[in-house]
């Protein structure tokens, strides 16, 4: 046999091998992403997403042909593509150590990107796990005839994975033999993403090493604190507790906060100090408190407490209707003609709610009875 025929006869061997095999590693790929994502959640590991991809036939000989792999198709241990991006390092960490554990790892395939790239190198960075199933996994019948197939998982953060999709993208030309003048910039802002990743993992540090301080202070030392995201999360979650109703948390905390300070509320002390005495209006009144959101109720307060002052230093427009309950509550606790006056000043529209999603509100009356 000639090499001309040989070769031919090669490539065809390798394109029945991944016809042969194609459909099972489609089935491979929907059951690892299927399976990484259940133990990222599982073991509350925070991370922003998992893609995964199958590599094209086509992909897949032009890869065998340009890394000339001697033993072929078998040389291709990325047909199946898992990528894990997630926010910062130390996840990086713990995802790597819970793959691992999860699957039958090929060590001489895996690599480390970062760490490839030494001391004295800045560039792409990714932790690249080359696995597979692995006999417990795949002897359960669901992945028969999975278990010695090979895939990747690539793990890395959120700006590791910004800096590899321009590197990897060939309009950009990144990873390209550069002129000195522009392979020193590409070094510098390279440098900057990677200090800048671990400069906001740091932060991250600190902002939960602040809330366990916040959430273990003591009661004189806490209401001392101004409000910020965290004591306001805090106060908030203590006043259900006390008059005992529920709220739904929402995403616009700096809004309200933002208005409380208008209003003249710093530290959780007024915060607690206003809650407190609005509570007893309502308590004394008999009303039923319209709960619904942590905004609602503490705008709620602000109304109650002094509506004109709310309007004029605090509103600035931050909302132009309002639920038909909230409003008849804000009617009978303060002064109907005074507030309707208001809101028709302000151009605030009354709505009603449907009744198939509102939540019952719970009486304080009857807490206090």
């Amino acid at each position: 046999m000639t090499k001309q025929n040989q070769s031919c006869a090669e490539a065809k061997s390798v394109k029945e091998q991944i016809d042969s095999s194609f459909v099972s590693f489609g089935r491979l790929k929907a059951g690892v992403h299927s399976m990484v994502e259940t133990l990222l959640q599982t073991n509350s590991i925070n991370y922003l997403s998992v893609h995964s991809r199958l590599k094209t036939k086509d992909a897949i000989l032009e890869k065998i042909s340009r890394k000339e792999y001697p033993n072929g198709f078998a040389g291709v241990s990325d047909v199946v593509g898992i990528r894990v991006i997630v926010f910062f390092n130390r996840q990086v960490n713990e995802a790597i150590k819970l793959l691992r554990n999860a699957f039958e790892v090929v060590e001489d395939e895996t690599s480390d990107r970062g760490r490839d790239l030494g001391k004295d190198k800045i560039g792409y960075r990714s932790f690249h796990l080359v696995c597979r199933l692995g006999s417990s996994r795949g002897g359960l019948p669901e992945y028969s005839g999975l278990d010695q197939l090979k895939f990747e998982i690539q793990v890395r953060t959120v700006l590791q994975h910004a800096w590899a999709e321009l590197a990897h993208d060939t309009s950009y030309k990144f990873s390209a033999e550069l002129p000195s003048e522009i392979e020193r910039k590409l070094n510098l802002y390279s440098g900057l993403l990677e200090v800048a990743d671990n400069g906001l993992e740091e932060i991250a540090v600190q902002i939960s090493q602040y809330e366990e301080e916040i959430n273990n202070a003591k009661t004189q030392d806490f209401s001392v604190q101004n409000i910020d995201s965290i004591t306001f999360s805090r106060a908030l979650r203590e006043a259900k507790m006390t008059y005992g109703f529920e709220l739904s948390s929402t995403s616009d905390d700096q809004k309200i906060i933002t208005e409380l300070n208008r209003f003249g509320v710093e530290d959780v002390g007024e915060l607690e100090a206003l809650i407190s005495d609005v509570m007893e209006q309502v308590e004394k009144k008999g009303h039923d408190f319209p709960y619904s959101s942590d905004v609602a109720f503490v705008r709620t307060l602000m109304l109650v407490k002094d509506c004109d002052r709310y309007f004029s230093e605090s509103w600035k427009k931050a909302w132009s209707s309002i639920d038909r309950t909230q409003a008849e509550f804000l009617f009978e606790m303060c002064d109907a003609a005074r507030i309707k006056g208001l809101f028709n000043e302000h151009g605030i529209s009354i709505y009603d709610v449907d009744p198939r999603v509102k939540k019952a509100s719970k009486s304080t009356k009857a807490k206090s009875d």
